[in-house]
């Protein structure tokens, strides 16, 4: 069995999950410091952590509720959005 699903890691309307390292950016160029850009940098990817641990355990609850216990994963990422074919994409870098 093979199931394919979205997982977000930003929630909408939460710029600072969805690129916490172009806000961080905007603060460093825009005179704040290196300290805050960081610190920016840092809690957007605990909140793009959070959400993915909370999304991936849901997947998994869903499948062993609907299909049964699951045995093998993977988990292909694709935040390019140009990626057309993940599997092949993925495949072709060892």
């Amino acid at each position: 069995m093979v199931a394919s699903t979205f997982l977000a890691t930003a929630a909408d309307g939460d710029r600072l999950a969805l690129e916490p390292y172009r806000i961080a950016a905007q603060i460093a160029h825009g005179g704040g410091g290196a300290t805050e850009a960081e610190a920016v940098a840092a809690e957007g990817r605990r909140r793009q952590q959070q959400l993915a641990t909370d999304g991936l355990d849901a997947i998994v609850r869903a499948l062993r509720r609907d299909r049964g216990e699951p045995v093998v994963a993977a988990l292909l990422v694709n935040r390019a959005g140009w990626i057309a074919d993940q599997l092949a994409y993925s495949l072709a870098w060892p």
